[in-house]
């Protein structure tokens, strides 16, 4: 599967890659310089079938969590919560729907 960085239309850093991708997803980008990032898909913006265009977030955040757990919207660590809506875990100001009794 190849998978480039580019630029979306907000001005966002987004993915291009081969096949289909799903929010959550962990995806490898090999970059200009022979280096490798790992980002998470945050949203598929477009897809038909043979490529997908994906909003993104850091894998690995420059602060790194105790656990390794990052959110799947931002991409940084600390508390989290399953998001009720997704089932995705996220800070809480970052679910669209915040789980009742936290």
């Amino acid at each position: 599967m190849a998978t480039s960085f580019t630029k979306l239309k907000n001005g966002d850093w987004g993915v291009r890659t081969d096949g289909s991708a799903a929010v959550g997803q962990s995806v490898v980008v090999a970059k200009r310089d022979g280096s490798s990032s790992t980002v998470i898909v945050t949203k598929v913006l477009w897809t038909d079938g043979k490529v997908s265009l994906c909003a993104i977030s850091r894998a690995v955040p420059k602060n790194n969590s105790r656990n390794g757990s990052v959110c799947a919207e931002c991409g940084r660590g600390g508390p989290l919560v399953t998001d009720l809506e997704d089932g995705l875990r996220k800070h809480y100001r970052c679910c669209d729907l915040p789980p009742s009794g936290y």
